[in-house]
C-alpha cells in the first residue's frame, strides 16, 4: 500500500472511530442525565441542566463516574455514579451491595462533592457539613 493511501486509510478509520465514540458518548451522557435528573430537581427545582464535565474511574472492577453539571439558573452541582463489582465499596463506612448502580449525592453549604478513595475502596464528601444520599438505581 502507497504511503499516502496508508495515511488516507487511517484517517478514516480516525473519523469512523471518533463519529462512534461521540455516538457512545451521547447515548452515556443521556443516560447520565436521566440518573441525575430527579436529584437535580429536588436540590435546585428544576431538571434542565447540562453536563460540565465526566470522569471516569474503575478499581478493582467497579465504576466511579463523577458528574458535574450546571442548572439553567447558573448553579453548580455534582455527584457520582458508583457500579459495584465484587469486592465492597464503603460509603458512610457501610458496604454497598455488590452488581448494583448507586446515585451518590453530597451536599451542603460548604460547596462539598463526592470523591473516591482508592486506598480504602470508598467514597467520601469532601468537607463538613454535609449530607451524603446515597440512592440505589433500578435497571
Amino acid at each position: 500500500m502507497k504511503p499516502i493511501t496508508k495515511l488516507l486509510v487511517a484517517a478514516l478509520s480516525f473519523c469512523l472511530l471518533a463519529a462512534a465514540c461521540k455516538k457512545s458518548n451521547q447515548k452515556e451522557n443521556a443516560e447520565l442525565k436521566e440518573i441525575l435528573k430527579n436529584s437535580v430537581q429536588e436540590q435546585f427545582g428544576t431538571a434542565d441542566f447540562t453536563l460540565r464535565e465526566v470522569k471516569y474511574e474503575t478499581h478493582e472492577g467497579a465504576e466511579f463516574t463523577s458528574v458535574s453539571y450546571r442548572t439553567i439558573n447558573g448553579e453548580s452541582g455534582s455527584a457520582m455514579v458508583v457500579t459495584t463489582a465484587g469486592k465492597p465499596v464503603y460509603v458512610n463506612a457501610q458496604a454497598l451491595e455488590a452488581n448494583r448502580v448507586y446515585l451518590v449525592d453530597c451536599k451542603g453549604s460548604c460547596g462539598c462533592t463526592e470523591r473516591y478513595i482508592p486506598a480504602s475502596n470508598s467514597v467520601e464528601c469532601t468537607c463538613t457539613p454535609c449530607t451524603m444520599r446515597i440512592i440505589e438505581i433500578q435497571p
